[in-house]
């Protein structure tokens, strides 16, 4: 909804940056958002489970110099270790 009003009522995004949140969400993305500062330099694409290769192709097709997927995990984990 934020790149929708973005795009269509303020006008304010780069047409390289509209192609690219197409592109993703036409291609199985659940949502997308520009980032970046001035216009955005990049977009983040939320993807399903095994869909990330399918949109990283669509992403690059559309124009971009280059695109790629990152796996969230869980982060840092604390363990705590007995003395004896």
């Amino acid at each position: 909804e934020h790149h929708h009003f973005l795009k269509n009522y303020l006008k304010i995004t780069p047409p390289l940056m509209d192609q690219m949140v197409d592109a993703a969400k036409a291609a199985g993305a659940l949502g997308c958002k520009i980032v970046g500062s001035g216009g955005g330099g990049c977009i983040v694409a939320i993807c399903p489970n095994n869909h990330s290769e399918k949109i990283v192709h669509a992403i690059k097709a559309s124009g971009a110099a280059d695109a790629f997927a990152v796996k969230i995990i869980h982060g840092a984990t604390l363990k705590q270790i007995e003395n004896d």
